[in-house]
């Protein structure tokens, strides 16, 4: 299609200010400031306070993630087949189930029950069965949550660079929100004691979680009245069987259906490295405190720097082939990494700080998929939106967080079954084998997960710059359709009363 095109229609529900990138942003901001505690202090909380077995985690996460391959989609088309009403379409489940999040949130660290170990590990069952509940009860929250945010983009600008510039400044929004996490991982982590057999003080994370949940309420609200909704889109029919065709469409089409894929495989690699680098800080290097979150800390700073360079390099290059460079970047500093290992950890702290740099230099590779994941899938659901005539933002999105959550939870159980494997236990030292073993998963696995992701940008995802703006073309021309049918459609209902 030619460059003719005035795209006068999607200009009409467009035209951002700082302010509404401001808004919007706070909305992962807040809930980062919650979800972070399920990604980055779970796991060491698992093993090394409750004391579970491994095995039994990776029961946990694996009976969650069958629970949201239903739970997700429901939620999705909830979402989108609900009119909008006062409190909007979208924004309104902020209002509606951020306070049930946060209490859920709460409920997940609370400690059931006193510690009493045997063969190293916690004895009591129903702990397990709480800790199972606890968690399935904040990842429904969380989706209730999160869909309807992904949505959100859509329907507060139709323009797809604006849906960039929005995808930049939530995934800056939403790391910077998962430092306060890491301040309070520090506090409950510290040297092995009667106290705390693992090195990990309760006290400190339950009161931590409680004031970081109250923050997260006031961010997310400010997000609800702050957002405006500019762009609902003409109801899908109502047909026998929506369900399912709403999902055949989604996963007959290359662009959504190759952008699922890569999430799963770049969320496993970033979750992976997330998982572990507290063991390796830990257990490794035998860090405590501070020092156990400074990679991570690293690793937020690096993508919140790329936030100066992705929308040079996505305006100048497009999403897929910025996106693409960020991943090789990362390939490249993986196999550096590798060679830690060969130095003398014991004699030095140099080892530890090059781990540090290797996180920071992995944050702004990966910064890149992280920043302009949320303006891909956007474009995805256009390419959908003007093969098909129908849109359908919650249903789509909700594919994608299954898929996203897949790929954190390979991430999670993977971990767990690498401390398995080793034969972790949180109140004993590694031996050298164990250090080994853990040092080159944990290196390994992101690497392999970025190279694969690396190729099936290259080959795989279809909207490259120039077919982006092929979209941005049909789809004006679909919208204009749309309105004027919607027009017609309100004049006939005016003269019928």
């Amino acid at each position: 299609m030619e460059q003719s095109i005035s795209r006068k229609t999607i200009a009409s529900r467009s035209g951002l200010k700082l302010k509404d990138y401001l808004f919007y942003s706070l909305g992962d901001f807040g809930n980062c400031f919650i979800f972070a505690v399920a990604n980055s202090l779970l796991n060491k909380y698992y093993t090394n306070c409750l004391m579970f077995n491994p095995l039994y985690i990776i029961i946990i996460f694996a009976i969650a993630r069958i629970w949201d391959a239903v739970n997700d989609p429901i939620m999705g088309r909830i979402a989108d087949r609900l009119p909008p009403n006062k409190h909007g379409k979208y924004k309104r489940w902020f209002l509606y189930m951020v306070l049930p999040y946060a209490v859920a949130t709460i409920l997940m660290v609370v400690q059931w029950g006193p510690q009493s170990l045997v063969d190293g590990f916690n004895s009591c069952w129903w702990q397990y069965v709480l800790a199972g509940f606890t968690y399935i009860l904040f990842g429904m929250c969380m989706t209730s949550i999160q869909i309807p945010y992904g949505s959100l983009a859509s329907v507060v600008t139709a323009d797809a660079h604006e849906r960039g510039k929005l995808s930049i400044w939530r995934g800056v929004a939403g790391n910077l929100g998962g430092l306060p996490v890491l301040a309070v991982k520090a506090l409950c982590i510290g040297e092995k004691s009667e106290e705390a057999p693992g090195g990990f003080y309760w006290q400190p994370m339950i009161i931590g979680v409680s004031v970081l949940a109250v923050f997260a309420i006031t961010f997310m609200l400010i997000c609800y009245f702050g957002t405006k909704e500019r762009n609902i889109s003409k109801p899908a029919p109502r047909e026998k069987g929506a369900f399912k065709k709403a999902i055949g469409r989604i996963t007959h089409n290359r662009a959504m259906l190759s952008i699922c894929v890569i999430a799963v495989i770049l969320a496993c690699g970033s979750m992976f490295n997330g998982v572990l680098s507290v063991y390796v800080s830990a257990d490794f290097f035998n860090m405590t405190g501070f020092f156990t979150t400074l990679p991570d800390i690293l690793n937020i700073v690096g993508i919140f720097l790329t936030m100066f360079i992705v929308p040079i390099l996505s305006k100048k290059l497009g999403k897929k082939e910025a996106t693409t460079c960020g991943a090789i970047f990362c390939v490249a500093v993986y196999i550096a990494q590798l060679f830690i290992y060969f130095m003398p950890r014991t004699e030095s702290t140099a080892p530890y700080y090059l781990y540090v740099v290797c996180n920071f230099l992995c944050g702004l590779g990966s910064g890149f998929f992280n920043l302009l994941l949320w303006g891909m899938v956007a474009d995805a659901i256009d390419d959908i939106h003007i093969k098909t005539g129908i849109r359908e933002d919650g249903t789509s999105y909700s594919i994608l967080m299954f898929s996203r959550k897949i790929g954190q939870t390979v991430a999670f159980c993977g971990g767990q079954g690498i401390l398995l494997g080793i034969g972790y236990v949180g109140s004993q030292h590694l031996s050298e084998g164990q250090a080994a073993m853990l040092w080159f998963l944990s290196t390994g696995i992101p690497l392999v997960a970025y190279a694969v992701g690396t190729i099936l940008f290259i080959f795989w995802f279809p909207i490259s710059k120039k077919r982006l703006e092929e979209i941005q073309d049909a789809k004006e021309i679909l919208l204009a359709k749309e309105e004027r049918e919607m027009k017609r459609a309100s004049k006939k209902a005016v003269k019928a009363r």
